[in-house]
């Protein structure tokens, strides 16, 4: 199943050859110049290029189809020249100033059209067409819009809560995504300013223990919930860099392999009532804030997540504890921790262990070749492990790699200045690169579920040197028993 992180990652390394990205001129750069209005006009531009791209794709007729090419390239052109115009009239390179760059994405976005139903708990639903299927597959969900977003939308994105259910206690079945959300948020201040959704689990899904390969992940256990959490998304002007994830009792682990398998997409990690953790990487959680609401009976799992994040020296795991689930004494302090959650689109420090061989793409890096496979692993030493940390001061970029032969990175400004040479270290070693960043692959996030997560440059194909270092050596750590690394 194509999920929209892989999707993402296929847009940008596959479906543009990188031979033949477009290329913007550089200059001196300034971060956040654009007036809104201009930030208006270049992004009336962006959106229909991208409908073309869209049109073009889904078109199957040769002649229908050779059109809308011609149009798509001299849409592409116009909105190159707009931006060209502000360029030279404003003095700075547009690919450089980030914020910029982000703000023209965010309203450039192709949206799909929606039935938005504020102010109450609702129940949607989407259809999945499959190949060869005569019936598509439906998707069902529960979501719960604020009363103010069809005004205050048009003006502002609005944070998002993916809260998957629970089960009932007397029957085990899952709860509804509506009638989850009801029990866990009526009443809660979240629903003045917050959009809650929260997808209906199959029946039969028993999302317990490690799953046994990538593909159970991700169409088992993952594969309803990626297709409507991706619908909705193309739907709603949701703030990608305020989406917290929540999950607890039977779908504990179902949260902690989400938040493993796409971590860039969450500004925080909710658990509540969280039964034994077994099989997540810990180590992937750099840049993922968790907070565990516990009883006195559940509170030993949440504090051995909490030991395992102190063997990385993470400092982004708290515990609060109250009586029993949904923990209603617990709300406010809930209430001000999710509030105040916004992710880093761009953090400087990365450490990555995929979780599966396939699942190797990580923020803004990518593994493309192992020396060993993930399966393959017998001891922590085996494991595949990459740590890479971004110096704009000094233009350098720090790797770290064991058991891994050659990685990408996707980079923009808010980690190095593309302008200079960029040096990249990996165990020891040192490479210079002089890139020129892409109009292309820049605004391709247009078309994808992120438009916050900017690339202007790829570093493909980086080679790790043969001979490990020994700062990668010492990295290597006992995670302990109990099967969480």
């Amino acid at each position: 199943m194509r999920s929209f992180f892989l999707w993402c990652l296929a847009l940008l390394l596959g479906a543009l050859p990188l031979s033949a990205l477009a290329q913007s001129p550089s200059s001196k750069k300034k971060a956040g110049v654009l007036s809104p209005g201009e930030i208006r006009r270049i992004a009336q531009k962006l959106n229909k290029y991208v409908t073309l791209i869209i049109a073009y794709k889904n078109e199957k007729r040769p002649e229908r189809k050779f059109r809308l090419g011609s149009k798509k390239a001299k849409a592409f052109e116009t909105l190159k020249k707009t931006i060209e115009t502000l360029e030279k009239r404003k003095k700075f390179n547009f690919l450089a100033s980030t914020g910029d760059l982000r703000a023209v994405l965010r309203q450039g976005f192709n949206y799909k059209k929606a039935k938005t139903r504020p102010g109450d708990f609702f129940q949607g639903q989407y259809k999945e067409k499959i190949p060869g299927a005569r019936q598509p597959k439906v998707h069902t969900f529960g979501y719960w819009i604020p009363k103010k977003y069809p005004l205050e939308s048009k003006k502002r994105p609005f944070p998002l809560i993916i809260s998957l259910p629970t089960m009932r206690s007397e029957t085990k079945n899952w709860y509804s995504g509506r009638d989850h959300l009801k029990n866990l948020y009526a009443g809660s201040p979240l629903l003045q300013d917050h959009i809650l959704f929260s997808p209906d689990l199959p029946p039969d899904l028993k999302a317990e223990g490690k799953p046994s390969s990538p593909d159970q992940l991700l169409s088992e256990w993952l594969g309803s919930i990626l297709f409507s959490f991706n619908e909705f998304l193309t739907r709603h002007k949701v703030d990608w860099n305020r989406i917290i994830l929540e999950g607890g009792k039977e779908s504990t682990s179902l949260a902690l392999y989400f938040a493993n398998v796409a971590p860039r997409y969450f500004a925080g990690l909710v658990i509540r009532d969280p039964r034994p953790l077994q099989g997540a990487v810990v180590r992937d959680f750099a840049n993922l804030p968790t907070l565990f609401l516990v009883s006195q009976a559940t509170k030993p799992n949440a504090e051995w997540f909490l030991k395992l994040i102190k063997l990385f020296n993470y400092d982004n795991c708290t515990i609060l504890e109250g009586e029993k689930f949904p923990f209603p004494s617990l709300n406010q302090k809930v209430v001000d921790w999710i509030r105040a959650r916004k992710r880093n689109p761009a953090p400087p420090h990365l450490v990555f262990q995929p979780l599966f061989s396939v699942l190797g793409s990580h923020w803004w890096v990518q593994i493309s070749k192992y020396d060993k496979f993930v399966e393959d692993a017998k001891t922590e030493a085996d494991l595949p492990v990459i740590e890479v940390t971004a110096d704009k001061k000094t233009n350098r970029i720090t790797v770290k790699a064991r058991n891994i032969s050659s990685y990408n990175l996707l980079l923009n400004d808010d980690l190095v200045d593309l302008d200079k040479p960029i040096t990249v270290v990996t165990n020891g070693k040192a490479q210079e690169f002089k890139v020129t960043r892409s109009l292309s692959l820049a605004i391709m996030p247009a078309l994808n579920n992120d438009p916050q997560f900017v690339t202007t440059y790829p570093l493909v194909g980086i080679q790790v040197p043969k001979t490990e270092s020994k700062s990668s050596s010492a990295e290597k750590k006992d995670s302990g028993g109990g099967g969480v690394r």
